[in-house]
């Protein structure tokens, strides 16, 4: 398996794990991140999903 650093501002906190779209007014102090779709999961989470995900986005 190779390293592949993900670019510094890959929105991994903002962006739906489960439907793709971005809340751009998410907080720092927002613990949990809560999506339209219905998704709601801890934001350090979502954003491991998302960082887990991005070698097969670019």
């Amino acid at each position: 398996s190779e390293f592949v650093e993900a670019d510094r501002y890959f929105p991994s906190s903002k962006l739906c794990s489960s439907c793709g779209s971005i809340k751009k007014d998410l907080k720092l102090k927002d613990r949990i991140y809560k999506c339209s779709c219905g998704l709601n999961i801890n934001r350090d989470y979502n954003a491991s999903i998302n960082l887990s995900r991005y070698e097969l986005a670019i």
